[in-house]
């Protein structure tokens, strides 16, 4: 996601999950590895850029962005003092995780990653 040092900005992630299932939804990238739902965070609006991944993600079937967590992270020798990374929480149905995983790829980011439950 960050290239660089001084790149670094507020990040929004999700965690999609279904407690019947118990199963969490993991993006992979083309590196291989597996991370949950995450993009910088777009006009200074956590809440904004959770509901559009959702809607991303999700489709018509998105529950609503609920907040978990919001991480501070302090950042020496950057233009900004700190960053922030706000974390979501997106409880689904079983029938909404099946229709999930039929869709193979999303676009978020700029970057093409697969979902994988």
């Amino acid at each position: 996601m960050f290239k660089h040092y001084r790149d670094l900005c507020d990040v929004v992630s999700l965690l999609v999950y279904c407690p019947s299932e118990r199963a969490f939804l993991l993006t992979k990238e083309t590196s291989g590895e597996y991370w949950i739902p995450s993009c910088k965070t777009e006009k200074n609006s956590w809440k904004m850029t959770a509901q559009k991944m959702n809607l991303e993600l999700l489709g018509n079937d998105a529950s609503p962005c609920l907040p978990l967590r919001v991480n501070k992270i302090w950042l020496p020798n950057h233009h900004t003092n700190c960053v922030f990374h706000a974390v979501f929480r997106v409880p689904i149905k079983g029938d909404v995780k099946k229709q999930t995983k039929m869709k193979v790829m999303f676009s978020s980011s700029k970057m093409q990653r697969s979902t994988s439950w």
